[in-house]
């Protein structure tokens, strides 16, 4: 604050130095006098506190401004300059007060009048007049006359500032009053107008206002006045004023003040009294074609005098009429309330501008205030409340239908030309906005809004009238129309919620509230009537010429609004007229109105001008409107029975626009349905037509409607006279109509869809409806659908829609069936006796769904009455002899059934199954397609709701179902009725107790009857299902039989079925018959159709005895009858037929087990237990049917003999190049049943009989047995086991018999030798897999026995093992010499080692045999008897180990210290096992280990093993291992054998003979260089000598050993190989470090014993 003091003070002085300064050579009393002032001035910044210096400035502005007003009466420039910018300065810090400021005003008005500094003096005059209220009255009168008299000076710049700052002074006049208000422009009050004032004449203001108000009241009035061209009463000094400058400020303030005229009557007098008399003068040249019938006595009399007084001007100048136009939309939409009078004269004004004498200009700006004024709802309600709704000068209706009329003149001229006033052009642009008019094309401008683009109100700079671009007033009008349309709907929402409040207020105030809800009510209806008939014209001119999307939609838009008022008014008239108009719009147009003449509906009279003159309504104009727009659909109109014959087969084109139009139809119906009425029909109608012509058309399916017509597409059923021509889809879904007649384009491929959306939406909407309203909308389809068949009785396509819709209606509103039952069904059945086919279908299932969906509706009436109801239209069908309706009967009673079934009444079950019945009677002839329908209505009846039947009905069933079983159409519906009787019979059984057994009985009696005599058809699959049908119910049902029975079933009905069976099946044909059925290959001849039959006995009789195993038991002959079964049984599986043979093994297993297992069935099953045999034998145990231990032994020794009838060999018959071998799965089923039959005999079995002559070889024989090629590539390895079913099988019966043979108390037990000898004998396959008779077709068979033979050879080498581990010491085994064939078998594959198809085969055979002999050696070193002819087994099979000539040349150096690891393995057995135990051995053997292991102590290398030769120390931990066991004999003599140092001394000859035999042939070679391999001989025996040192010096007693002297005599030797050393480096290098070890050697002799020389 001290800051800004303080730059005041600096600004203040500096100004009156540099004045003193300016003056002080030629006007010294101004320097006098800036000099004081500047002593005055630091006085009082001395003498002042920061708080009170500007106020203490203020006190002495007078003495401050004498310097400058003296300045300025110098008139010197300089001065000047310095003076008012001085002054300037004060203001702007607000230091002069109003003594000052009227000095100084009058100093500026001589500098005006010297014209001194004028653009000076303005600038101060506007800071003076702005910023500070230290000016008023007249002196607020003096700077603006000076503002103005500045606007007439000679400079320009000049000129430009006071115009500025006139309007600025001007408005800041009435801010002030503002201000002085203490309210804001935007929200006032209207003040209540006073009767008396002062008079307008007067030279002082009213003495009500307040000084700024005085101000600006005497401001606005002088303004008024020299507009008027008469001389100001404030303004002293002001004599002229062009008129346009004194419009604009009127304007202005009219428009940014209107707080001001509202809050102070006095203003609103001038607007009365002064500035509308004025508007009306100036508008004086058209007051005499003006009607002022409507205005009131004083307005008339004066408008009259203004009229008379000043004439007609030849002339209308344009920037006067525009402003006065501007000024005359203020006055109307802001003080429309104070000029109630005044605003029609001034409307009344504007339409006349729109007179077709008038300018293009004229008409132009008319349209543009028109535009303006009707965008304003609330100027809306106003005009309609205080004009159209009070007197008979509609004022509202005539603005709008100045609008209309000058559309209708724009359109009717023919010939437009663009020059001069006319505005328009010739039509030669196409496909761009406008309107096509008789050939001529009037462009449309997109870019006209109610608040831009206004080209003549805005033209206020311009002297003459813009020339408007050709079609403005075309759109202007467009807009008008447009946004006149939105405002009649938000006007009518604001009446509609004012209607809201008021039913709100509260009780005491109701009657008074009920009076003005009635006046708005009447208001709305008054709004409705003013605008909508010239809106509605006004569209329907437009739309109909309108050549662009974007603008028919506005007009539709705009027409959907109209009508959704008239709704929600209800008007009906209104309502028709609208409706009528977007018909008109959505259909094709042709002469007459296609409305009128093809709908049969009357053209209202609002729009019978505009549509009997129809600028568009030519076939040429219809035509050349397809240049703008798309073609969608072409063909003939929907016929009716009133459409002209000469309309029938005239094309009609519908367009994009008509489809535009549709769609706002349709939205507008659905958004208006409650309020439709009896124009219901004119609704449906339009949807009809609409549909038709897009050929849009339902299907029976429900599945919705279809876009065109395809060739290969049949939607409807088509008849004699007539095709579909379509309607709505079934199920109430959508509906359309459909027209074989009409092309569509790809236009209405997006379209289509969206109007059967809408046409659904439609109805479903109906379900909002009353009951009345409901009425109607049948009414109107049913007018409709009546119509339709009048149409199709002349020949001609009928449309669906009508009764497509119905269907739609009735499913929408089927909750309420009760209220449409009736007129629905009634028309429905009336259209099923029809001729038409697809009306006659159509209505057959409209009425089926409407039946299926009224059951399904609950409602409040009798359940039983409501059944009745509505089955009683379904029985009805059954009068009606005609296929496709009764089709459409059962479906309708299938689908029922469905639903509803469980809920019937038993009163209604005889009448639904005697419609069933009735259709197979011999007289009704109907065909299989409808029998089969009808067959599955009964088949549900029978499985799903015969619970519910009464006992009565059950035997009306069963015939029912026998006529079915008869019936020779279709004999698949013969082979269901044969199921359906086993289902009855099942029900009966259940049923037996309430029914009585005398009674299901009978029944049976009855039923099996029916099945024996279809047992013997001729037909094959009847036959088959008469069997097994036969079968299962005995099966099921027979335990409910007395035994006596039971024996006559088996011996009277089973076998001799059996037997007959067996018979056709042996001497049935195999020859192919002929057969127009394609058959496949497995059932082409009567052989393997019989052999099918048999099948199915056996395993019917199979289930048989298994159900009633029980009551079978009970019977005297019943083993008999069970051997008689398994003789069947042997003889089907021993038929050269591999189907029959492993169905009869699959009833073998099922007979003696219940049920046959899923790996049984199943050749690559993969899926297995996790239990051993034995666990998922007793897990099994409960589902076995019981049996004696007698018939079990019977059944043992048949499993045995198919078994050998599987396996025995078969030689080919005569005339057939391959032979019957059973597949895997026969041998799998096979294996499957030994466990669980042997768990249940192993107790009654013989020792022989598991000797090797029996189980064991039988077991041999399957797995070995032949397999036919094209097994192979079925029979995989398991992902688990990696064995084959079968061979998994086979596993499983050998743990069987060996977990009964392992135990002393078995009687078994001496058999278990013969179990690990075929154990063997299988492992022996991993040497010899072509053993296994597998017929490989294109495939490597070592390939093959690798993936399905090596595993079980494996498996069963380790089960060998572990068998003979755990009974190693029985003394069956001991006696039998078990352990040698165990050595024997694993021999073969450890001599082949790498040989083998594969290594895991050796390396498997080397563990078992180190296990095996760890578990062997013990006993026999305890039994040496027994055990004599194991030693040379045992050596030779190492031998043949561990220096095996087999040798891999691709093995990497990691995979030979692996191999090696194995040999070592191999040593370290001998030497734990065999050399400590040397002396109880045979000397033979033990001769034979030490060879090996000197053999093994030196590598003898193979020259072609590339990897082994450049490996060396791959073989060198064998080497060490045979050196230390070796060694390890030295230590003692080992009984006194000297085997310890037989062995030393064989090394170390050997080591001498090496090395002597190397010396030599390398003299003797000069420089040949030996091979490789006695290099490596050689290095291996250096090595060898020097292992012998280290062991040497280890030993106690070493220098007194043999071995001492051995090396000793040694040391000759390596010195003799020293000179071919050389030639080597290995050699060399492994000599010196020999040599060096003998200083170890050396001091063994010298050294005391106790002293370790290897330190």
């Amino acid at each position: 604050m001290q800051t800004d003091t303080k730059r005041i003070i600096d600004a203040v002085l500096q100004d009156l130095r540099a004045l003193s300064t300016e003056a002080k050579k030629k006007h010294n009393h101004v320097k006098e006098a800036a000099e004081s002032c500047v002593v005055k001035v630091r006085n009082i910044s001395s003498a002042s506190a920061d708080a009170v210096l500007l106020q203490n400035l203020r006190s002495a502005s007078s003495e401050l401004v004498h310097p400058l007003v003296v300045a300025c009466s110098t008139k010197n420039a300089r001065l000047v300059q310095i003076a008012l910018s001085a002054i300037q300065k004060l203001v702007q810090h607000r230091i002069l007060d109003e003594k000052s400021a009227g000095t100084i005003v009058s100093e500026l008005w001589s500098l005006v009048e010297s014209e001194c500094e004028e653009l000076r003096v303005v600038q101060t005059l506007t800071l003076i007049v702005s910023i500070e209220l230290v000016v008023g009255g007249h002196v607020l009168a003096k700077c603006i006359v000076m503002c103005f008299r500045l606007r007439f000076a000679k400079d320009p710049t000049v000129i430009n500032a006071a115009s500025a700052a006139v309007r600025q002074i001007v408005a800041s006049v009435f801010e002030r009053v503002v201000q002085e208000d203490g309210m804001k422009s935007s929200s006032f009050s209207v003040a209540v107008e006073s009767t008396t004032g002062t008079d307008l004449l007067s030279r002082v203001p009213p003495p009500t206002l307040r000084p700024c108000a005085a101000d600006a009241y005497m401001l606005f009035k002088d303004l008024c006045l020299l507009v008027d061209g008469e001389p100001p009463v404030w303004l002293s000094g002001l004599q002229e004023m062009s008129r346009t400058l004194g419009l604009e400020l009127i304007e202005t303030l009219l428009h940014s003040f209107p707080s001001v005229f509202f809050k102070h009557d006095e203003f609103t007098r001038l607007l009365r009294e002064i500035v509308c008399p004025l508007v009306i003068r100036l508008f004086s040249p058209n007051i005499k074609n003006t009607n002022l019938s409507s205005l009131t006595s004083t307005a008339l009399a004066q408008a009259r005098a203004i009229a008379n007084s000043t004439g007609s001007a030849d002339r209308t100048n344009f920037p006067l009429a525009m402003r006065l136009v501007r000024l005359i939309v203020i006055l109307v939409n802001i003080y429309h309330q104070k000029l109630v009078t005044e605003c029609e004269i001034f409307l009344s004004q504007l339409i006349r501008f729109l007179d077709a004498e008038r300018t293009n200009w004229q008409r132009g700006i008319a349209l543009e205030a028109l535009h303006r004024i009707l965008i304003h709802p609330s100027v809306c309600i106003w005009l309609c409340a205080n004009y159209d709704a009070r007197s008979s000068n509609a004022v509202l209706r005539n603005m709008l239908n100045g609008v209309t009329i000058f559309l209708r003149q724009s359109f009717k001229r023919t010939h437009l030309s663009s020059g001069g006033d006319d505005e328009s052009e010739t039509g030669q642009s196409v496909g761009l906005a406008g309107f096509y008019v008789n050939g001529v094309w009037i462009p449309f401008i997109d870019e006209l809004t109610a608040k831009k683009s206004f080209i003549l109100l805005e033209s206020m700079e311009k002297l003459e009238p813009s020339i408007l671009p050709d079609g403005y007033s075309v759109s202007r009008a467009f807009r008008i129309v447009v946004d006149a349309s939105q405002a009649l709907m938000v006007a009518y929402d604001e009446l509609t919620h004012k209607k809201g409040s008021a039913l709100e207020a509260a009780a005491p105030s109701a009657e008074g509230d009920g009076e003005t809800t009635r006046k708005d009510v009447q208001l709305e209806v008054s709004l409705l009537h003013a605008m909508q008939p010239p809106l509605v014209s006004a569209i329907v001119i437009m739309l109909d010429t309108s050549t662009d999307e974007t603008m028919s939609e506005s007009l539709l838009t705009a027409l959907s609004t109209l009508t959704l008022i008239s709704c929600r008014l209800n008007i009906p008239s209104a309502r028709h007229t609208h409706l009528y108009a977007l018909s008109s719009a959505s259909l094709p147009s042709c002469s007459g109105g296609y409305v009128a003449r093809c709908m049969g509906v009357p053209i209202p009279e609002e729009l019978s001008i505009d549509l009997d003159k129809s600028v568009a309504g030519s076939a040429a104009a219809a035509a050349d409107h397809l240049v703008y727009h798309q073609v969608v659909a072409t063909g003939v109109p929907l016929p009716c029975s009133f459409t002209p014959p000469v309309l029938l087969n005239q094309q009609m084109i519908l367009t994009t626009k008509n489809v535009q139009a549709a769609r706002v139809l349709l939205t507008c119906a659905e958004t208006n349905v409650p309020s439709w009425g009896e124009s219901w029909e004119v609704v449906m109608a339009a949807c009809a037509h609409i549909a038709w012509l897009l050929a849009m058309r339902p299907s029976l399916n429900g599945g919705g409607t279809f876009v065109g017509r395809r060739n290969d597409e049949e939607v409807m059923p088509s008849s004699s006279n007539g095709t579909s021509g379509g309607g709505a889809a079934s199920g109430g879904q959508s509906g359309s109509v459909g027209n074989t007649n009409m092309v569509t384009t790809a236009a209405a491929s997006t379209d289509i869809p969206v109007i059967a959306e809408k046409l659904d939406k439609i109805v479903e909407c109906t379900k909002d409806l009353d009951e009345v309203g409901l009425h109607h909308v049948i009414a109107a389809l049913c007018r409709l659908s009546s119509d339709a068949l009048i149409v199709s009785a002349n020949g001609r396509d009928p449309s669906f829609f009508g009764i497509s819709k119905l269907l739609h209606v009735g499913m929408a509103n089927i909750e309420r069936f009760h209220v449409i039952w009736k007129p629905l069904t009634a028309h429905l059945i009336d259209i099923c006796s029809h001729s038409h086919l697809a009306l006659r279908d159509w209505a057959a299932l409209s009425l089926t769904t409407l039946i299926k969906a009224a059951l399904k509706t609950k409602t409040t009436m009798e359940e039983e009455a409501r059944q009745q109801m509505v089955l009683g239209p379904l029985s009805a069908l059954s009068l009606i002899a005609i296929p496709d309706v009764r089709k459409r009967q059962i479906e309708c009673l299938m689908s029922i059934l469905q639903t509803h079934g469980a809920l019937f009444k038993h009163s209604q079950w005889a009448t639904l199954v005697k419609v069933l019945a009735d259709v197979v009677q011999k007289d009704q002839g109907f065909t299989a397609s409808l029998i089969n329908h009808a067959y599955t209505a009964l088949r549900l009846i029978v499985t799903d709701f015969i619970q519910v039947l009464p006992v009565d009905c059950v035997e009306q069933l069963v015939e029912t179902d026998a006529l079915f079983g008869r019936q020779q159409a279709d004999q698949n519906i013969a082979l269901s009725a044969l199921t359906q009787l086993w289902t009855i019979s099942d029900f009966v059984f259940r049923r037996l107790p309430k029914m009585g057994p005398d009674a299901a009985e009978k029944i049976w009696l009855v039923l099996y009857t029916c099945l024996s005599e279809l047992c013997v058809d001729s037909r094959p699959a009847v036959r088959k299902s008469a069997c097994q049908t036969l079968l299962q119910t005995v099966a099921a049902h027979g335990h409910a039989l007395r035994v006596p029975t039971w024996s006559h079933m088996v011996w009277k009905i089973i076998m001799p079925m059996l037997d007959k069976v067996k018979t056709m099946t042996k001497n049935a044909s195999k020859v192919r018959e002929e057969s127009d059925l394609l058959v496949h290959h497995s059932r082409d001849t009567q052989a393997k159709q019989w052999t099918e039959t048999a099948m199915q006995t056996m395993q019917g009789v199979v289930k048989i005895y298994n159900a009633q195993r029980i009551g079978l038991l009970k019977l005297d002959d019943f083993g008999l009858a069970w051997s008689q079964l398994l003789q069947y049984l042997e003889w089907g599986t021993e038929e050269e037929n591999a189907e029959l043979s492993l169905a009869c093994l699959k009833c073998f297993h099922e007979l003696l087990l219940g049920k046959s297992g899923a790996q049984t069935l199943e050749i690559n099953t993969t899926a297995k237990g996790v239990g051993t045999p034995r666990e998922d034998a007793c897990k099994s145990d409960d589902f076995v049917p019981p049996l004696t231990p007698d018939l079990w032994l019977v059944s043992w020794y048949s499993w045995e003999r198919l078994a050998k009838g599987l396996v025995k060999e078969r030689d080919a018959p005569t005339g057939k190049e391959t032979v019957y071998l059973p597949g895997p799965s026969h041998l799998t089923t096979l294996l499957h049943i030994f466990p669980s039959l042997f768990d249940r005999v192993k107790k009654a079995l013989k020792v022989e009989e598991m000797g090797e002559g029996g189980i064991p070889l039988l077991l041999e024989k399957v797995v070995l047995c032949s397999t036919p090629s094209e097994y192979s590539p079925f029979v995989q390895p398991s992902a688990s086991s990696s064995l084959t079913p079968t061979q998994e099988a086979a596993i499983d019966c050998m743990k069987t018999i060996y977990a009964d043979e392992c135990q002393e108390s078995s009687i078994l037990s001496p058999a278990l030798p013969s179990l690990i000898r075929l154990l063997l004998k299988f492992a022996s396959l991993a040497v010899r897999p072509s053993q296994v008779k597998m017929r490989i077709a294109g495939k490597d068979f070592g390939d093959w026995a690798r993936a399905a033979v090596l595993p079980f050879a494996e498996c069963a080498m380790r089960m060998g093992v572990e068998y003979y581990a755990a009974s190693a010491a029985a003394a069956a085994i001991v006696r039998e010499r078990i352990v040698v064939d165990v050595v024997a078998s694993l021999s073969s594959p450890l001599s082949l080692k790498y040989e083998c198809l594969s290594e895991s085969s050796w390396k498997l055979s080397a563990n078992c045999f180190i296990s095996t002999l760890k578990t062997a050696l013990p006993l026999a070193r305890n039994n040496p008897d027994h055990y004599i002819s194991l030693w040379k087994e045992v050596a030779d099979t190492l031998n043949n180990f561990l220096f095996t000539k087999n040798i891999n040349v691709r093995l990497s150096p990691d995979e030979r210290r692996r191999d090696e690891f194995i040999d070592c393995q191999m040593i370290d057995l001998l030497r734990t096992e065999i050399l400590p135990y040397s002396a109880s051995l045979p000397t033979v053997f033990i001769t034979q280990v030490i060879s090996i292991l000197n053999k093994g102590s030196i590598c003898h290398m193979d020259s072609t093993d590339v990897l082994a030769s450049d490996s060396f120390t791959e073989r060198h931990d064998l080497s060490r291992a045979c050196f230390d066991a070796l060694l390890s004999m030295t230590r003692e003599t080992q009984g006194g054998r000297g085997l310890g140092k037989a062995a030393i001394v064989s090394l170390v000859d050997r080591c001498r003979g090496v090395l002597t035999a190397f010396s030599g042939d390398a003299k003797s070679g000069g420089e040949m260089r030996l091979p490789r391999t006695r290099v490596m001989e050689v290095i291996s025996a250096l090595n060898a000598v020097n292992a012998l040192i280290e062991r040497m010096s280890l030993r106690s007693d070493a220098a007194s050993s043999d071995l001492y002297s051995q090396l000793v005599v040694l040391h000759p030797s390596l010195v003799d190989l020293i000179p071919t050393s050389h030639a080597d480096p290995e050699i060399e290098k492994s000599l010196i470090i020999t040599l060096k070890s003998y200083q170890t050697l050396l001091l063994l002799k010298s050294l005391p014993q106790n002293v370790n020389v290897s330190q």
